[in-house]
C-alpha cells in the first residue's frame, strides 16, 4: 500500500451478548470437587455473559489528487519572457498535497497566439517513457474552458479576459481538481512536459512557431482522506 493511500477507518465496539438458558445448558459448569457436584446436582448450569468484539468498518471519504514535485524550467525565450519560475511545495507534513506556483514576466501580448502542448511520460522500468496521453491547447481556450489545466490557472489568478497584456504574473496555489482526474488514468507515476510556442500569421513575421518555454514536472496520482487534506480540491 502506498504511503498516502486511502485507508478504511476501523472502529470497534463492545457488544454484550447474554446467552439464554438453552444455550447455557449446552455448556455444563465444571466443578472442581465431587462435593460441589453433589451439592448443585448434575443438571447445574450457569448463564454467563459473553463479551464479543465486533469490528465495524466505517469507510472514509477518499479523494484522488495529482501530486506534483520537482518542477524545472528547461528553457525560455528571453526575447518574449524576462523570467519564468515554476515552484512546487506543500504547506505542512499533515497535508500531502503539493501546490504549484507559476511566476513569469511577459514582454508581449499573449493569448490564443500561444500554443501549449502537454506530453505525459510514464515512469516504467526506472525511466520515463512517452505515453499516448497528450493535450494540445490554444492558451485562451485552455484557461477559460479546460477543467484539468485551465481551472487551476483561473484559481491561481489568471482571470482577466484574453488576451493578456505584457507584465508580471504570479499564479499561486494551483492544483488539478480531483473531479477532473479520470478514474481510469492509464498510469500512476510519470512526468509532464509542457512546450509553449508562439504561432504567428504567415507573412507578418519572417518565422513562425517560435518556442517560448519548455517546462517539466513529476506527477503521481494518489489518494488521501479528505480529513487529512483539510481542503476541497
Amino acid at each position: 500500500m502506498r504511503k498516502h493511500a486511502c485507508r478504511e477507518v476501523r472502529s470497534t465496539c463492545l457488544a454484550m451478548v447474554a446467552t439464554d438458558a438453552k444455550a447455557a445448558a449446552r455448556r455444563p459448569f465444571e466443578f472442581r470437587t465431587i462435593k460441589q457436584r453433589e451439592r448443585h446436582g448434575y443438571q447445574a448450569t450457569r448463564v454467563r455473559k459473553e463479551i464479543s468484539v465486533v469490528p465495524i468498518i466505517v469507510p472514509s471519504e477518499c479523494v484522488t489528487y495529482l501530486s506534483v514535485e520537482r518542477p524545472a524550467v528547461n528553457y525560455f525565450n528571453s526575447a518574449y519572457i524576462t523570467y519564468i519560475k515554476l515552484i512546487s511545495k506543500r504547506y505542512g507534513r499533515s497535508n500531502p498535497v503539493y501546490y504549484t506556483s507559476l511566476l513569469f514576466d511577459a514582454r508581449v501580448y499573449f493569448g490564443n497566439n500561444v500554443t501549449i502542448d502537454f506530453y505525459f511520460f510514464e515512469f516504467l522500468s526506472n525511466r520515463y517513457q512517452r505515453s499516448f496521453v497528450e493535450m494540445h491547447f490554444k492558451l485562451c481556450d485552455m484557461v477559460h474552458k479546460d477543467p484539468f489545466f485551465g481551472a487551476p490557472m483561473r484559481r491561481g489568478g489568471l482571470e482577466k479576459p484574453c488576451p493578456w497584456s505584457p507584465g508580471k504574473y504570479h499564479l499561486y496555489n494551483m492544483t488539478v481538481p480531483s473531479q477532473a482526474i479520470p478514474r481510469g488514468f492509464p498510469f500512476r507515476k510519470g512526468r509532464i512536459f509542457a512546450n509553449l510556442s508562439f504561432t504567428f500569421p504567415k507573412g507578418k513575421i519572417p518565422y513562425t512557431g517560435a518556442r517560448l518555454a519548455w517546462l517539466q514536472i513529476d506527477m503521481e496520482v494518489r489518494q488521501a482522506d479528505v480529513k487529512k487534506i483539510g481542503v476541497k480540491l
